[in-house]
Order: structure tokens, then C-alpha cells, then sequence
């Protein structure tokens, strides 16, 4: 199972049953926490022991930072960044092309 957040009403925590093949949708207006709930679950699979394949089709490019160490991790995540163009215009000159 995969912890994604916490029921803040029943004190439980929000889990994902990671055992199987599944799509995931996440929908909602504008400010709702989508991308924010997407980047949590990537980051448990990560973390997880079944070391699935995750393919996010970012348009808008906000997951590119995955590949970055943060105050939590000392590396980032092994995750391969595709961009078309020159990433380095777009995002900066910390974008890591793995």
C-alpha cells in the first residue's frame, strides 16, 4: 500500500493498493492539489519495493525538479527528464538531463 496523504477528519492515512496493474486518474479545478497528489504518488512508488516503470506526460513542466535533491533526499529521483527544446532556456541552468 501506498501512504498518499491523511484523512484529516477520521485521522487515517489515504493509501493506494500498489500489488496490482492499475491507471490512475487525478481530477479537479484548478488549485485543488492534483499536481501536488501526483508528485506524492510518484515519489511512494519510488520509495517502493515494486519499482514499477511511471511515465508522467508533463506539458506544463513542474515534475522536472524530481531529478533534484531537496532538503529530504540527498539525490533525486531517478527519473529521466524529456524536454523538448533547450531545457536550460526553459527551466534554468539547474535542470539535470539524465
Amino acid at each position: 500500500m501506498l501512504t498518499i496523504g491523511k484523512d484529516l477528519r477520521k485521522s487515517q492515512a489515504l493509501q493506494v493498493d500498489d500489488t496490482h496493474s492499475r491507471a490512475i486518474l487525478i481530477c479537479g479545478k484548478r488549485g485543488s492539489g492534483k499536481s501536488y497528489t501526483l508528485g506524492v504518488i510518484a515519489e511512494e512508488l519510488f520509495s517502493s519495493k515494486l519499482k514499477p516503470i511511471i511515465l508522467i506526460i508533463d506539458p506544463i513542466g513542474i515534475y522536472w525538479t524530481m531529478c533534484l535533491a531537496n532538503e529530504k533526499q540527498s539525490n533525486g529521483l531517478p527519473v529521466k527528464v524529456i524536454i523538448p527544446g533547450k531545457p536550460q532556456d526553459r527551466y534554468g541552468l539547474d535542470v539535470t538531463i539524465q
